[in-house]
């Protein structure tokens, strides 16, 4: 974290200071059930403080957090071992210590700093075994009565071996439901296949992951942009019901620049560069906003574009939204929630 804010410091710092003060974008009240508002967490993060914080003043919009606690290493499902001493039971304080409560839905997921891991997931898809010992493993971690469910998140997995996904969650889910929890999968906006359908057929809600558009594979551009989002909703809702479908969201962003992508929060780019070196501040024609400077340049998600966004998923009727992840995002989001 040190390295990379020196980082981003330092291809700030060629750029000659020039202040711009951006006009207020109009937004829209959004009316939600907070039941059907979720946000991940990472808790290997050095600031899970400023998550937990976000957490508890804006509990009356959020309903559920998953934090990313379980590993895929070697064909077992692990605890994090980045996971600080205190970190689970804090996070637990923070979602029990203040009405209206926090439901805990923790996520099994195959990414960690370096990237997503699709082979350790293939481990477990392709062996008989190894997916037995994964789907007790897990059934013991959601006995704790803290836990709602599982939120499983393996992802890059080969479009050619998303059955092996759908066999596996067809034989997670008996267990899952019969021990009276949720179960609910992540799935990647360009990997929308008809095994979906057998997908949402066993799980409970399906985490439809509308993000990213463009990261560090790619060129600069949108995180999602209003209109790719929609593109990519519109062919999820032909194999998956929309009362199953969460429409999830980035808080994120990237800076491309010499040293390469650095991904980016909200709070870090009104902090650093806004008052240092941006050298243009605006937003493309479907308001999605950006910065650029003599080495590069930024996008990144605020409480404008995500709201555009929620609004066209409204006319969708989705009623289900999750954001990756709580921490640094904008809080405009949250004020725009009823």
């Amino acid at each position: 974290m040190v390295v990379v804010a020196f980082m981003l410091i330092f291809a700030m710092s060629a750029c000659k200071k020039k202040k711009v003060v951006e006009k207020p974008m109009p937004m829209t009240q959004i009316s939600v059930n907070r039941d059907n508002v979720l946000v991940w967490l990472d808790v290997t993060r050095n600031d899970t403080q400023r998550a937990f914080d976000s957490l508890d003043t804006n509990r009356k919009q959020i309903g559920v957090l998953s934090p990313a606690m379980y590993l895929l290493k070697d064909g077992k499902v692990i605890l994090n071992e980045k996971i600080g001493p205190n970190t689970v039971s804090d996070m637990k304080y923070a979602c029990e210590k203040n009405e209206p409560k926090v439901k805990i839905r923790p996520l099994f997921g195959n990414v960690d700093q370096v990237g997503a891991h699709g082979d350790e997931a293939l481990k477990i898809l392709e062996n008989p075994a190894l997916q037995k010992n994964a789907i007790a493993a897990i059934v013991k971690v959601v006995a704790d009565p803290n836990y709602i469910g599982v939120d499983i998140d393996w992802e890059e997995i080969p479009v050619d071996k998303i059955h092996l996904l759908a066999d596996f969650l067809v034989k997670l889910a008996p267990p899952i439901h019969k021990a009276g929890k949720t179960l609910s999968v992540v799935l990647e906006a360009w990997n929308v296949r008809n095994e979906w359908r057998q997908i949402a057929e066993v799980v409970d809600y399906v985490e439809f992951m509308a993000y990213p558009e463009h990261h560090p594979g790619t060129g600069p551009g949108p995180i999602a942009s209003l209109s790719w989002a929609t593109r990519n909703l519109e062919m999820a809702l032909k194999v998956v019901p929309r009362a199953k479908l969460v429409f999830c969201m980035p808080f994120f962003g990237y800076i491309w620049n010499v040293f390469g992508p650095i991904d980016v929060k909200w709070s870090e780019v009104m902090s650093k560069p806004r008052n240092s070196t941006v050298v243009v501040y605006k937003r493309d024609m479907e308001g999605n906003p950006n910065f650029q400077f003599r080495n590069g340049e930024g996008w990144y998600e605020d409480a404008y574009s995500i709201n555009q966004k929620m609004l066209m998923a409204k006319k969708y009727r989705i009623g289900q939204f999750g954001f990756w992840q709580i921490g640094g995002e904008d809080p405009g989001v949250w004020k725009s929630l009823n």
